[in-house]
């Protein structure tokens, strides 16, 4: 799942990338980033560890 995301990430990068200069294209990627970031804490807020 995670090599998925990352190539998914790496197609919208590369997209975007031909649009964007370099730096907004990175400042997007950073926030993307932090959206799943925090999309992913509240994930494991709610899913309990199995024992």
């Amino acid at each position: 799942m995670e090599e998925a995301e990352l190539k998914l990430k790496k197609t919208y990068v590369d997209k975007i990338g031909k649009i964007l200069p370099a730096t907004k294209t990175a400042r997007y990627y950073q926030i993307e980033n932090k959206i799943r970031t925090v999309f992913k804490l509240e994930l494991v807020k709610e899913i309990p560890l199995v024992y």
